[in-house]
């Protein structure tokens, strides 16, 4: 279990949501937390944040969910609790776009990474 003085990070929390008749797809802000951050390399990240009632378990991500951290928007791929009721570990990503041209067919396509 970690200590809430390890938590010195701001993240936001942001979910995905639907809007009326399939359309308006957005993402909203869920909620800001403090927590402990930790680079595990090649863009991953492992956040450890108090629990809170909406971050249990994988289901709670569908459809999406994202996280700001230090003006990067990351992806959520995993929670786990950490601590039952007390500490949660959330796994993110930061997803990188790119716009591909293909000069000889004159196709366009957005990739996405890693």
């Amino acid at each position: 279990m970690g200590l809430a003085s390890d938590m010195r990070d701001r993240l936001q929390l942001r979910v995905y949501r639907e809007g009326p008749d399939n359309a308006g797809h957005h993402f909203e802000y869920f909620d800001t937390v403090w927590a402990a951050a930790e680079a595990i390399g090649a863009g991953r990240y492992r956040f450890r944040v108090r629990a809170h009632p909406d971050l249990r378990m994988r289901d709670d991500l569908e459809p999406a969910m994202q996280v700001v951290y230090r003006g990067r928007t990351l992806v959520v791929d995993d929670i786990l609790e950490s601590g039952p009721r007390v500490e949660v570990t959330l796994l993110a990503h930061r997803e990188i776009i790119e716009n591909i041209d293909h000069l000889a067919t004159g196709t366009r396509r957005i990739k996405s990474w890693p």
